[in-house]
């Protein structure tokens, strides 16, 4: 072969050489901007899944304050309605325990039963009544104490009424008057009268109670 063909062979494998190099470096430059996109485009998924995730928990924990907070709310009120019926409770105890003292003030006591009785005796239709009394009292109501009602009862209402003394099945201090038919009854005994205002005796206590849920 001439020398001038094997320079002409030689340069057109050069060439193709170079072309093809040309070829493989153009496929690794696609490869590699084609890869940098996979990762660009991975990443952003990723950060737009972290951002769904963080916004996700953000809302978990706001929804977990709230229902603590709500909690904490509810069981903080639940504590002064505890501490405030404490306080009513043990006031009505105190005045159960007065009412019970109250009886050895003979003096205070008598005059109460002349006041009480008279009234709910008047108000009672019939002249004769029956007055139902603890047997702790049942000697407070002698004769000579029953006249005094009665003649207040005349004094005081222009009306006459018989009263007849009955033992009760109860140790409360006050009494019951009924009827002789029974039809009408006063019950003027102080645990029938704290069950009748307990709503204003709480609400009288309660505006001395110094208690705040806020």
């Amino acid at each position: 072969m001439k020398k001038e063909n094997l320079q002409n062979v030689e340069e057109i494998c050069r060439q193709i050489e170079q072309q093809a190099q040309q070829e493989i470096n153009d496929i690794i430059e696609k490869a590699k901007a084609a890869a940098q996109d996979i990762l660009k485009k991975a990443r952003q998924s990723a950060d737009h899944k972290v951002e769904v995730i963080i916004r996700e928990a953000e809302k978990e924990a706001a929804a977990e304050k709230e229902k603590i907070l709500s909690t904490l709310n509810i069981e903080k009120k639940t504590i002064m309605l505890k501490a405030k019926q404490k306080i009513i409770d043990a006031v009505i105890s105190e005045l159960r325990k007065i009412s019970q003292q109250y009886r050895s003030n003979k003096d205070g006591y008598r005059s109460f039963l002349l006041s009480a009785v008279s009234l709910a005796a008047a108000s009672i239709g019939s002249s004769n009544q029956i007055i139902k009394v603890s047997s702790r009292d049942k000697d407070l109501f002698n004769k000579d104490f029953l006249g005094q009602i009665e003649e207040k009862i005349k004094t005081e209402k222009g009306r006459t009424v018989h009263l007849e003394v009955e033992e009760g099945d109860f140790d409360d201090i006050g009494v019951v008057l009924t009827s002789l038919d029974k039809r009408v009854i006063y019950d003027i005994r102080f645990e029938t009268i704290l069950t009748q205002f307990q709503d204003k005796i709480r609400a009288a206590i309660m505006e001395k109670v110094n208690i705040k849920e806020g």
